[in-house]
């Protein structure tokens, strides 16, 4: 019993309601970049492969578990804020609205970080991953 509570609380959760989206954690990164660009894959599928890649504990989840650390796109929360006791939300977005029950945002717009007013949200800027050969093939055609 001990152990599978030391275990819950060492895994890492990606919440994915719709479970027709859960291929997409089974394919190729740059195959699914090249197929589908938003930020569902960009933040929650992509930083999921990359942590099974690196050996760290995670698990696809479609519903919200009674405690641990989730990471969830903003699109994928819908606007419901529940209380959620013994559950660390990490709350990836675009340019959305903060998620009032996230305890702390990860944005890509840097703009997040530098409006005082978002100090409240915990927001934190980190890039989304790099996508290798697609920039340098959109970077071939601007050239062309």
């Amino acid at each position: 019993m001990i152990t599978s509570q030391i275990d819950k609380q060492k895994k890492i959760y990606f919440y994915a309601p719709d479970k027709n989206t859960h291929s997409l954690f089974e394919q190729e990164r740059e195959e699914i970049i090249k197929a589908r660009s938003d930020n569902f894959t960009a933040w929650i599928v992509s930083t999921y492969l990359q942590m099974k890649k690196a050996g760290i504990a995670c698990e696809i989840i479609d519903h919200i578990p009674q405690e641990g650390i989730v990471i969830a796109d903003r699109d994928t929360l819908g606007n419901k804020y529940p209380y959620l006791g013994k559950v660390m939300l990490i709350c990836t977005k675009g340019d959305r609205e903060f998620h009032p029950s996230a305890h702390l945002h990860i944005v890509h717009n840097a703009a997040n970080i530098q409006n005082t007013q978002n100090s409240l949200w915990k927001p934190y800027h980190i890039p989304h991953w790099s996508q290798g050969k697609r920039i340098l093939s959109i970077r071939t055609i601007e050239s062309q």
